[in-house]
């Protein structure tokens, strides 16, 4: 997905056009992502979803608090505008959020870049988590050894690989 985006990036630098995509574009763009999400809301998940109260709370309490702790970090060390430090850190992808900052007048690039840093983030920390899981054991040492002076340790040392709790 990057090269595409940074051979618009160019073309449109060269050639001085915008590259935005329009209000109708963007909106035709959202409603299809809405029917097809939409699909996928069976009645069994709806069957399902009645046994989860107590999660589906704490999930949306936690999102909130996540949502504006990060419009804070975000306006107080970056500088950004509210509308900008919200959409930054909002869950979603870079398409919607970027949509939603041209139309409400945020710093899109602002928003564009955020969103692209945490995608790389968890495009290189996410294999790192599966191998801890494969091998425990070294994983665990690796971090230990790392980060022994902050007085850090993951908790992956906690459980051993046959799922019984280490001593």
């Amino acid at each position: 997905m990057i090269g595409p985006i940074f051979a618009v990036g160019i073309l449109a630098y060269i050639t001085g056009e915008s590259p935005e995509p329009g209000v109708d574009a963007t909106d035709f763009a959202i409603m299809l992502i809405g029917l097809v999400l939409g699909n996928q809301v069976t009645p069994e998940i709806l069957n399902h979803a009645e046994k989860w109260p107590a999660s589906m709370l704490l999930l949306l309490l936690k999102m909130i608090l996540i949502l504006f702790t990060l419009e804070r970090i975000n306006q107080q060390l970056l500088g950004m505008d509210t509308v900008s430090a919200y959409l930054a850190g909002a869950p979603g992808n870079l398409a919607t959020a970027i949509a939603i900052a041209h139309q409400l007048e945020g710093s899109i690039s602002q928003v564009a870049i955020y969103h692209s840093l945490r995608l790389a983030f968890l495009t290189v920390i996410t294999p790192s988590y599966f191998l801890c899981s494969r091998d425990s054991y070294h994983i665990t040492s690796f971090w230990k050894l790392r980060f022994r002076d902050l007085d850090f340790a993951v908790g992956l040392d906690l459980v051993d690989d046959t799922g019984s709790k280490k001593t």
